[in-house]
Order: structure tokens, then sequence, then C-alpha cells
């Protein structure tokens, strides 16, 4: 017994040491692994090798299988001076990949003592650091403490009680160097919290300290501390970015997401901490997915980075396929990486990378979540980066003819939201008031304007890649003589070039590329970029435009167009174009110079064109290696040419070898305005109108007519392809009058009061919604009711009224009149029935039942109105269209009812060359003679109201002639203030009028009449009725709520007798909710008046008169603004036909998906807003509402 007693103590005692202050630690057995699954877990995790992860474990085999085969290439080496002679992260990378073969396959005991022997030369090293740079970059510590934890923490229990004593103690101490850099907060790491060295290190603290935490947890606490702050200010910076990029590419974001991903599932997991709805993380795939190029072995290679990815991107992706989307995107692009990798260089992976992140992708994977590939619509479409500052087009396919990939980067440095964060001090507590010390663009390039083109996956345009920040090898412009040129003189890039690293201190609010447009049509795709502002002032460069066409899939025009200041000395410029992987060869076409890429299919050719001027001196230079060019050598055409003054347009145009260019020349008429440009292609003929107007050319001049003059609309660019013409950033729909639109609101007022069918509604009309360009229908759910069951309207149809219930009535009396025939009940006085009588009998008889089969419960007949719609379709298609005139002075009216989010518009026409957004009532007043413009009014006007309301025409008319003029008054608010100086720098933008008081919705009519009917461009803001219902009864803001709802309430009590005057008319079917009040004998609830009032004013401005020349009604749902944010605003520009800036659609993507900003009536934006309905309204009065509007939603493609 005794011995027993002392054998025991001794096995305690066995299980602890003493460490630093004598204190006593626990090393018994179960309290590892605990970092990504506990003790109790191992079993089921291991036996995922041979099922579920069978496929990851095939390549950590592979890892474990190189290991034990040649130990002494993977090993560190025994002597430190060695270790940290050179770069090491390798051995701390490898060993993560290394531990976890140990840890699924444990009967290799070859690799475990390996492992022992590894871990052992790493703990008996004084430190981490590489020699050169001790003390001053923690990177490698970072890298070696990753992966000494990972591996201390999987196979703790299979080492004996001194070796866990010895790697803790490594562990420890070398958190702890890191917790105390942290504190001097004297490195970029510690405050820049984006960049990669800061995922990399503060993460490695984080899992240091972790492990820490289980055997000294008051030691640990200050530190794991200090790394979750710092990594939940990354992770709020982060969720401003809400495209999911990076700034500092694919390749070194992947740096950066690797550190990320393990944070977010260790904080969810350890620290209660859930950052997994963060916007950045439920956008990041598309980082990865849409900047892959045909065959997906590549990534496009903007900023320094290798051919594809550092780190991952398996991991990345199966992390956000199991906690973030869990649509099973991640999964299938995690599967198509992994079977394309290549083996070889220069695409394969780097050996002090390759394993790093095996544990990861096999711990993260979720196999129920089943592989899925997105959408095909998604695939052959734009994306774009709006915070990153750049598109692409054609990512994410396979490596195939007709399968192209091209990119265009044009934005600002560090990104839209850390600029905004920056310069407007958001975070005055995290960020640093002196700007540029928390954010670090190092790795970035002198690069606006630059782009890639990979035609049938081809690397035909590429990026030089990793190297140092100079223009030259980048595919922009480059400038000569300069006197500021730092490098590579007499020429000048752009700013901040010269350096190892992009010298972003320097960079000053504005400075910066933007790119102006980005739309596609039919396969065609257009962009354009201007970068002036990323050039020194002392060239004196008024404008650097660059707009890239791809015509097809093989031949892509690029138009670069710089204008000079008066006075300018800059003389000449060279446009730069390169590939890493193949020498350009000399080509001659057409008596044009240029350069060739032979492939096997055949060669991809260029050729520059300059307006009446063949002096254009094509260079080809090929195994161009600057020091600290790390990929590999790059090969570019140098394009140089003299500058006029004022404008010089050059034409470089790119064709794959299906593609022969019979002719091409620039046509006299272009100039300062745009390039016009012929090209016979395959012997078709192609006319290409380009404009290149980014500021009006006079002070009076506008924008939209600059560009009008050459493309024919308000857009950039103009193709014609034999007969086919093709306005690119216009919906072809908006550029004809179709007399289909007529006949459809006849269809949509049958629908209305006689209860049709969803199937039989008009796809486009006189109105187009936002949701029309959607990838996927809006589908019904299973617990949906039957509309036809729910709603009043057809109670008031006339028509249903006139002609059904008769024709019912009739058959019926015929039915029992043949009863009583068949019975001898009036047989006797009839004569003998004759053949053609009975038939004419049986015939009513089959009729009525025919009949009786057709009338639904509501008594309307479905197959009348079947048959009806057809009828109204046929008759529309044997019709002609008339054509629509453009806009000659574009008037955009956005309306709205109050609380449905109208709010938004500003954001995406904030661009004060093009806009003046004007918000009313708010900030301005629109006169009208007796009524009260800031509450509603449902009547409508018609003409008789100009001589009544003299004063409101001539507001509106002068609002767009003469906007100044409105805000000339004594009024010194700083609203009034900002437009006065945005007039006085442009007389003529366009004018956007946002007025959400819901008073104009029903005089859309009227408006159109007086401001002319072609230039009349309006949008109507919608919200689900039981949204804006809700948001209208629970408004936080008590006199707002107590305002609106006498308003309503009055409104819809006083229509009979404030419509019943000169000059107005009844709202279309008022009388219907009117008779079925009365017929109720009591009057609606306030739920269902406000549900009333929403059906008549969106109903009302659906139903308004059809004319040749009409611009139609545009109508944006909420809904989609928030959750569909990119095509719901490229879709309103597209029907407006004017170019939308990529950094304004930033700002509405920040405002919708970052949930930091706020909106009146429903406070800050999140996923919950599109649905917030379903908090607070009660099931009864979700369903009053629905069975007064449904109808009116399901035409708005919203769920009833």
């Amino acid at each position: 017994m005794g011995i027993s007693i002392m054998v025991g103590l001794v096995l305690i005692a066995g299980s602890y040491a003493l460490f630093g202050y004598g204190r006593r630690i626990d090393f018994s057995d179960g309290f590892h692994p605990m970092l990504y699954f506990s003790s109790s877990q191992i079993h089921e995790i291991s036996a995922r090798a041979t099922t579920t992860h069978e496929k990851i474990a095939r390549d950590i085999r592979e890892a474990g299988i190189a290991f034990t085969t040649k130990p002494d290439r993977y090993l560190p080496p025994k002597n430190h001076s060695v270790f940290a002679s050179r770069w090491n992260e390798v051995y701390g990378n490898n060993l993560c990949g290394f531990a976890m073969y140990v840890f699924l396959y444990p009967t290799d005991e070859a690799a475990f003592r390996y492992i022992t022997t590894y871990m052992d030369r790493m703990a008996s090293y004084p430190d981490w650091y590489v020699a050169e740079s001790y003390l001053m970059d923690q990177v490698p510590v970072g890298h070696s403490l990753i992966g000494f934890s990972t591996a201390f923490d999987l196979l703790y229990n299979r080492f004996d009680l001194a070796k866990r004593q010895l790697y803790y103690k490594k562990i420890n101490s070398t958190s702890h160097h890191l917790y105390e850099m942290t504190l001097k907060s004297k490195f970029g790491w510690t405050k820049q919290y984006t960049h990669n060295h800061a995922a990399s290190n503060i993460v490695a603290l984080l899992i240091g300290s972790l492990l820490v935490s289980v055997h000294e947890p008051d030691v640990a606490e200050p530190w794991i501390a200090e790394s979750k702050k710092h990594l939940d200010a990354a992770m709020l910076m982060l969720s401003h970015v809400t495209d999911g990029s990076l700034d500092e590419g694919v390749s070194y974001g992947s740096y950066t997401s690797r550190g990320l991903t393990q944070y977010v599932y260790l904080a969810k997991k350890h620290l209660k901490t859930d950052h997994t709805s963060n916007p950045w993380l439920k956008q990041h795939f598309w980082f990865y997915y849409k900047t892959i190029l045909p065959g997906f072995q590549r990534s496009v290679g903007i900023a320094d980075a290798n051919h594809n990815w550092f780190f991952g991107p398996g991991s990345q992706l199966t992390f956000l396929d199991n906690y973030v989307m869990k649509n099973g995107y991640g999964n299938w692009l995690a599967a198509k990486i992994r079977r394309a990798r290549p083996k070889n260089k220069p695409l394969a992976p780097s050996n002090a990378q390759i394993w790093s992140m095996m544990h990861t992708e096999y711990i993260f994977y979720n196999a129920s979540v089943r592989p899925r590939q997105p959408a095909e619509c998604i695939v052959k479409n734009i994306h774009f980066y709006s915070d990153w500052g750049v598109v692409t087009y054609g990512g994410g396919e396979d490596m195939k003819k007709g399968n192209t990939f091209l990119s265009f980067k044009s934005g600002v440095p560090n990104g839209e939201s850390a600029v905004d964060i920056m310069f407007n001090n958001r975070y005055p507590d995290q960020i640093n008031a002196a700007r540029w010390k928390n954010f670090n663009p190092g790795h970035e390039h002198p690069d606006q304007n630059s782009f890639v083109f990979a035609p049938n996956g081809r690397y035909f345009i590429t990026e030089s890649l990793y190297g140092p920040k100079y223009s030259y090898l980048d595919n922009v412009v480059v400038f000569s003589p300069s006197n500021t040129s730092q490098c590579n003189q007499p020429w000048e890039g752009q700013i901040g070039e010269c350096n190892k690293w992009l010298k972003y201190q320097i960079l000053e609010e504005g400075m910066r590329g933007d790119i102006l447009t980005a739309v596609t049509s039919n396969g065609i795709v257009f962009i354009a970029g201007e970068a002036a502002n990323i050039y020194s002032k002392s060239l004196q460069l008024s404008s650097v435009y660059r707009g890239i066409l791809l015509l097809n899939p093989e031949v892509l025009i690029v138009v670069d167009s710089i204008k000079l200041d008066p006075g300018s000395g800059t003389k000449r410029a060279s446009s730069l174009f390169h590939n890493m992987l193949h020498k350009f060869k000399e080509y001659h076409h057409l008596g044009y110079e240029g350069a060739q890429v032979h492939y096997p299919e055949g060669s991809y050719s260029m050729f520059s064109i300059k307006m009446n001027d063949r002096n254009i001196n094509t260079t080809l230079h090929s195994g161009v290696r600057p020091i600290g060019l790390r990929e590999g050598p790059t090969n570019f055409i140098n394009v140089t040419y003299s500058l006029s003054e004022g404008t010089t347009n050059v034409v470089h145009i790119f064709t794959g070898p299906n593609y022969n260019i019979k002719s091409a020349s620039i046509l006299p008429k272009s100039g300062q305005l745009g390039v016009m440009l012929s090209v016979d292609i395959n012997n078709i003929e192609h006319m290409i109108n380009i404009s290149t107007a980014v500021k009006p050319k006079t002070k009076k001049a506008s924008p939209i007519k600059d560009r009008k003059s050459i493309t024919g609309f308000g857009g950039y660019a103009y193709v014609k392809i034999g007969s086919n013409e093709q306005h690119l950033g216009l919906d072809s729909r908006m550029i004809h009058d179709n007399s289909e639109a007529e006949n459809d609101i006849q269809l949509l007022h049958h629908y209305v009061t006689s209860q049709m069918t969803t199937s039989q509604l008009p796809d486009v009309s006189k109105f187009t919604l936002s949701t029309s360009k959607t990838c996927s229908s809006f589908p019904k759910s299973a617990n949906s009711k039957s509309i036809n069951s729910l709603h009043y309207w057809p109670l008031f149809s006339v028509e249903a009224k006139t002609i059904v219930l008769p024709l019912t009535a009739a058959l019926f009396v015929l039915f029992i009149l043949f009863l009583a025939y068949k019975k001898n009940l009036i047989r006797r006085s009839v004569r003998k029935t004759s053949r053609q009588s009975k038939f004419g009998v049986f015939s009513l008889v089959l009729l009525t039942i025919i009949n009786l089969l057709c009338i639904d419960k509501n008594g309307t007949n479905t197959c009348f109105n079947r048959w009806q719609a057809r009828n109204l379709r046929r008759e529309s298609v044997n019709s002609t269209a008339g054509e629509m005139r453009i806009p000659t002075s574009p008037f955009v009216f956005v309306t709205a009812l109050p609380g449905s989010g109208s709010e938004l518009m500003e954001y995406l026409f904030e661009d004060e060359n093009e806009f003046l957004f004007i918000n009313s009532p708010d900030n301005i007043t629109i006169p009208v003679k007796v009524h009260d413009t800031s509450k509603i009014n449902l009547c409508l006007w018609n003409s008789l109201q100009n001589q009544f309301n003299l004063l409101t025409v001539g507001w509106f008319t002068s609002l767009i002639t003469k906007p100044l003029l409105h805000f000339n008054q004594n009024l010194e608010s700083k609203y009034i203030l900002e437009i006065r100086r945005k007039l006085r720098q442009n007389f003529n933008p366009t004018v956007v009028l946002n007025d959400n008081s819901g008073f104009w919705i029903t005089k859309l009519p009227w408006i159109r009449q007086v401001v002319g009917k072609s230039n009349f461009q309006p949008i109507l803001v919608v919200r689900d009725p039981r949204s804006w219902v809700r948001i209208i009864l629970y408004d936080r803001n008590t006199n707002r709520r107590r305002r609106l709802l006498n308003s309503f309430a009055k409104s819809y009590r006083s229509i009979g007798k404030s419509c019943d005057v000169d000059g107005l008319d009844y709202p279309e079917f008022y009388w219907h909710f009117k008779q079925f009040e009365a017929l109720r004998k009591t009057e609606l609830s306030t739920v269902e008046q406000l549900a009333v009032i929403w059906t008549i004013s969106i109903a009302n401005a659906l139903t308004n008169e059809v004319s040749e020349g009409q611009w139609p009604l545009h109508i944006v749902r909420f809904e989609d603004v928030v959750s569909n944010t990119e095509r719901t605003a490229t879709n309103i520009f597209e029907k407006l036909g004017l170019p939308l800036k990529l950094r304004f659609l930033n700002k509405l993507t920040r405002v919708a998906r970052s949930q930091y900003f706020t909106v009146p009536f429903d406070g800050i934006i999140k996923p919950s807003t599109t649905h917030i309905w379903k908090m607070g309204l009660s099931e009864s009065n979700i369903r009053k509402i629905v069975e007064i509007c449904c109808p009116l939603m399901t035409i708005l493609k919203y769920e009833c």
C-alpha cells in the first residue's frame, strides 16, 4: 500500500517541471491538442484521412514521404549561424505539414524521430532571426513560432516529459519576445494592421500565447489580449473592404489571409469572438476566383507576386466554405486548383510554402458542404473589385479556345476604404493621426491604368510580378523629359516609383487613378481609366486616359489619349507592354510597327497607330532584370511617340491567330474628345467610337454632351459591327420605345384587376426592374400561399363583373333548362329536337362545365385571362418599334415613399464632374401652390396644373438649365455652400433630384411633360411593403413617426375630396379600395391603410401613360441595393446610359455591406435589414399587408 502511494507520488511529480521564479507547471497527458481540436477528437480527425479527406491527406502524405526520404534536405541545420545566414521561414512553414503527417500516420516511427530532431535543433537555437535583420524583422520568428507551436500541440502526447518541457520553454520565451516587440510599437507590423507581416507575427503571438495559457494562464493573459486587440483592429479595417480584396495583391494577399483565417477560427473557438460574418470574409472568395487565369494555374500578377499564390489557397477556400459561405464554391475551387496545380517551376508552389497550410486545409475542410461551381452568368461577366480599383473579365475558366482573361487596374494605393479611414480619421482610437503609420502599401506597384490580357488563356500581356517599383516594369505610360525624375532619366513614371518598395509615404489625398467605366454587352467588354493625378504635377498632364475594348476573345483595342496642360514641357510618351514568359518578335503589319509572341496554335500580334503620324518608334526589350526582380527577367514592348499640344491619341491593336486585321485607321473626325476607328477584322467592318472626354472641354461644357458627340449617347464607347450597333453602357432596351410596352401596361392592368397568374406577367414593360439582370430568379418557398386566394383586387374589377359573372350566369341558366328538358318537364311544349339543336344544347352544357372549371374561388375566369394575355402579346409582336431619342439634357428624378431608402442613391451620384445630387424636401423645397410637398398626396396631376402651378413649371425647367439660380439665395448652410462650389466648378452637371416625400410618385407623367419626355429619366425606389409598413410603424424617431402616420391617414381619408378639383385626377385603384372598405362597413386599420397607400402609389407609377420617345421608369428595389449592390448599381447606370466610376460604386458597397453606415429609419444597414418585417410585425398584420399588396409585390418580384 505504502509502495503504491510512493509510486503514485513519483508519477505525479514527474508530470511537473520547475520554471523561472520556482513556478511548477503541469505537463501531464491530455492537455493537447487544443489549438484546432481537442484530444477527444483525435480519432475522429485521424479517421477522415481514409474517407472524406482522402485527397487532402494524399498531399500531406507526399510531404511526409519527401521528409522521410530526404531528411537532410528538410531538417534545420545543426549550426545556428547557418540557420540565421539566410531567410529561414521554410523551417517553420514545413514543420506544419510534417507534423500533420506524423499526427495522421503515427505508425511511421522514422518520421516521428525526424520531427523530434527537427524540433530539438530549433529549440537549441538562441533565436529564430535572420542575422542580417536581427531584432529588426520578426517575420522569420513568426513563421518559426507558428510551425513549432503547431507541431508541439499536435504531437504533445507522443513527446516525453523532457521534450515537452524543452519545447514549451522555447514557445514561452519566443511568445514573450514577440509580445515585448508589440509593446514597443517600433515596427510596422505592430501598427499596420492589414499588412502581411502583421497577420503573420500577431497570429504567431496568439498561437504561442494560447499554448502557454494551458499551462500558465496568468502569464498568457496579457499576450492574448494584445494579439486580440491587434487582430480585431485588422478585422475592423477589413470590414470596410467590402469587395473581399487585399491591396497587396493575390499572392501577398494569400499571406495575409493565411493568418487571418486562422485567427477567425481560433477567436471563435477560444476567445468567444465571432468574425465569420465580417463583410470582407463574405466576399473574399471572389478575390481568389475571379482573379484566376484560364486553366486554374495562374492568378493575375497585380502588385508584388509570384505566378499564383504564396500560401494556400486551399486552406482559405475550405475555411470560407465551412464557416462563412457554406455554398460549395470554396470546396469546388480548392479542388479545381489542387487538380491543376503544376509540379514544376515557375508555377509550382515554392518549397518554402508548399506544405505550410496543409494542416489547416485538412482541419477546415467540411465534406458535407458539397462542391458547387458558381453560376455560368457569374463566370461570363465583369467582376468589380471596387475597393482595390480592379476589374476582371473571364476569371475562373478552363484553359481552352475562347476563354479569355482581361483585367484592368486604376485606383488608389492601399484601397478606397483605407484612404477613407485614413484621411477622414474614421477610427481615432485605432488609427494614428499621422495617417500612413497605420497602413503600408509598399508591395503595390506604380501601375494605375495597367492591364493584363490572356486571349484563349495565353499569356500575351502580363505583369512583371515581384520586383522593384519602376513604372517601366508595369503596363503603363511614362513621360519625357522630366526634371523631377528620380530614376530612368529623362523618363518619369507614376508617383512613388524608384525604390525597392512603393514610396507610399509621399502620397497625398487625390493622388490616384480612377476606373471611369466598366461595361459588357454581348461578349464585348469596355473599360476606361484616368490616371493623370498619379503623375507629378511638373509634367503638366491634364489627362492620362486609357480605354480597352475587347471586341471578341482575341481582339483587344487599347486607346491611350494624353492631354497636356497649356505650356507643358512634356514632349514624348512611351506605352509599355510586358510578357514574363516569352520574348517578343518584330512584327510589321499594314505599314505599322508592332510585335508578336508565338504559341503552337499561331502568333499573337500587336501594332500601334497614331493619327496622321506613322512616326511611332516600337522597340523590343528582352531579358530585362533589374536588381530585385525576383520571378525572372521580363520582356517588353516600348511604343514611343511624340506628344502634340492639346491631345495625342494612340491606338494599339492586339489580336490572336484566328482573327486577321485587313485594315485599320483612325478617322479624321477623331480629336480632342475621342477616337473614331475603322477596323476590318476577318472581312467584317468594325466602326469604333471611343470618347476620351474625362473633364468638360470648357467650363460651360457638359461631359455628357462631349461624350455624346463621339458615341451618340452619354457613355464612353460605341461599336458597330456590320449592321449591329452596340452602345456600351446603355441597356439596349432603352434605345427603342418598343410598342410592346403599351400592351404590357395593359397586361399589367389586367393582372391587377383580373388576377392573372405570375407566369403571364411581362418580363419587359414600360418600366424596368433592378432584379431583371440577376443570375437566378427568386424561388417561391414551399409554404407560400397562392396569391389567387389572398388579395382583394379582383373584387373591384369591372371586367370580372361584366364578363365573367354574366357569362357564368347565362350558362348556368341554360344548364338548368337542359336538365329540365331531360326530365320531360318541358318536353311536351317542345317539338321533336333536331340533331342540330341537340348538338347546340350539349355544346352549351360543355361550355358551362369548362367555364365553371375556369372560375377560381374569387370568381375570376383564369382561362379568359390567359387567352387575353396571349392575344395582347400577339398584338405586341406584330407592332413596330419606334426609335428613342438619347437625352440631350438628362434630368434624373429619384422618387420614393419615405423610408424606402432612396437616400442610398446619393453615393452613386457623388461625382461632381458629372452630377449635381439634390435632396428634397430635406435640402430644397419644390414650390407648389396650395399643396404641401413634404407630405404624401396621391392625386394625379393633369395638364391643367401647368396653369395653376406656373411657378412649379418654371422651377423644374430652370433647375435643369440653370441650377445655380436655385442656390444663390442668402442661405449659408454647409449643404448649400458645397453645391455652390460644385456648380461654379462645373456649370453643366446632370441634375439628379431625389425626393423621398412620396408626393411626386403619382405625378411622374406631369413632370415628364414639363421637362420633356426624352430628357426625363425617372427612378422609383421601392421596398417590400411589409418592411415599409414595419419601419413606419416602429420608427424610433417619435416626432417623425407621428408626423408621417398623421400625414398618411389624412391623405387616405381626404383623397375623395382633395382630388375632386380642376387639374387633379383620382389615382388608379383608389375606388377599388374604398369600395372594399365600404363592403366591410368599417374603416381600414392603420396597417391596411399603409398597405393601400403603398399599393396606390407604386401601381400608379407603373401604369402611367406610354408614348413614343419616352424614357422608361426604372424601379430599384431597396433589397437589391443592399444584397446585390454591384449588379443593381451598374444596372441603374445602364438604364440611364451614363458611366459609373468604380470608386462611387465602392462608396455604395461600403454603406450597404460594412455594417457601420446608417440611413434614416433603418439606422445601421445589416443583412437583416432586407427582411426587417420578420421582426416586429404580427402574423395577422403580415397577412393583411400581403392580401392588399400581393399582386403588385409579385410584379416587383417580392414573394407573397
